[in-house]
């Protein structure tokens, strides 16, 4: 085993989502930093986006960016011209975050690759004919070239062998994990919800404004909406303006500051969504201090936990209005009752799981 190993990134959406899976990605990133502080790690990205979501990962002390030559060729370069970029930097494990690799081997280069989801395969017709023949093209091409794959849920995980029938021993589970913020539990405002996830049909918002309009006279009860979308979240807002009022606010992509004061303030946050690689939302709110209701479906069950609330037809309306109801009157969880379960999502542990596989793909 070397003493140092030269770890590379498709550091593509650290850069440039600021949500999803840039948090992924800059989290793993930021994890491994501390954890291996002596081993250079490397970020290909096509372009640099300095914001300050992005600033640390430009301190040239900690990380070596490398983007291509020829600033013309973005794309090519990401999928093949990478190549000789990675056998130049002497790469021992270069990692794919974001459902994506290289077409091309590197020599000398062991590859990995997180897959988030494979939903375009199970809803296909919630995706654009193109877009499903691209992740297709891009999951067969890991399933071919990658020396392990990482799945960050068991359901994930089983999609991946459902679909692509995968060897067993070529994937295994990695969870998420978020940075820990301690908050002011006293600030929670009573029957306060709070969804955070983009606006489609897949997230089911739609499911939860009319659930709360069959909550009734409740007028306590009132939902922030962090989050956007096309014509599905048109369709949403339309509603929510003819039949909630000013129970229902909407607030877009709302920057670090703002989504940071809802997590503190919210009580419950409320995720509708019918099927997710992992829901990175559910633990974020655990960790806030509030109180989770979701779908009992999916990997929305590994990330709640026997902690969350469920409701087992994510299209029942009024079951949703009855577990809201239901929860919004509940106290707010004490401070270690999460403790076991969050546990499992812990930096640390995550990223110990992570060194170790890089270890043995190099031992």
């Amino acid at each position: 085993m070397k003493d140092s190993i030269r770890i590379g990134f498709d550091a593509k959406r650290l850069f440039h989502n600021q949500t999803g899976l840039g948090n992924y990605s800059r989290t793993l990133v930021r994890n491994l930093r501390t954890y291996l502080p002596n081993n250079p790690i490397y970020l290909f990205t096509p372009s640099i986006v300095d914001q300050d979501y992005t600033t640390e990962f430009l301190d040239s002390s900690k990380y070596i960016i490398v983007t291509p030559a020829d600033q013309k060729n973005k794309a090519y370069w990401r999928s093949m011209g990478i190549t000789s970029d990675l056998q130049e930097h002497q790469i021992d494990i270069f990692h794919g975050l974001s459902n994506e690799l290289p077409f091309k081997r590197a020599e000398g280069t062991r590859y990995v690759a997180t897959i988030h989801d494979l939903i375009f395969k199970e809803y296909p017709s919630h995706y654009k004919f193109i877009d499903r023949i691209i992740y297709d093209r891009k999951t067969k091409n890991i399933i071919r070239n990658a020396d392990h794959i990482i799945a960050i849920s068991n359901a994930t995980l089983l999609d991946i062998n459902r679909y692509y029938n995968s060897s067993p021993d070529s994937v295994s589970v990695i969870y998420q994990s978020c940075e820990y913020q301690e908050v002011e539990r006293t600030q929670k405002i009573p029957k306060s919800l709070l969804y955070v996830s983009s606006i489609t049909k897949r997230k089911n918002l739609l499911t939860l404004l009319k659930a709360i309009k069959k909550v009734g006279n409740d007028s306590e009860i009132h939902l922030h909406v962090v989050g956007s979308g096309g014509k599905y979240a048109s369709k949403c807002k339309t509603y929510s303006q003819s039949e909630l009022g000013d129970r229902a606010i909407f607030h877009g992509n709302a920057d670090y500051s703002v989504l940071n004061s809802l997590f503190a303030t919210s009580q419950v946050l409320v995720y509708p969504s019918i099927k997710e690689g992992f829901g990175i939302p559910i633990i974020e709110a655990m960790q806030s201090g509030m109180q989770v209701i979701t779908t009992r479906t999916s990997s929305m069950i590994e990330a709640g936990g026997d902690v969350a609330y469920y409701v087992d037809d994510a299209y029942d309306d009024a079951a949703w209005a009855n577990m809201i109801q239901k929860v919004s009157n509940l106290p707010l969880p004490s401070v270690d009752s999460y403790t076991q379960h969050l546990s499992t999502f812990q930096g640390e542990v995550v990223t110990s799981q992570l060194v170790t596989l890089y270890e043995e793909l190099l031992s």
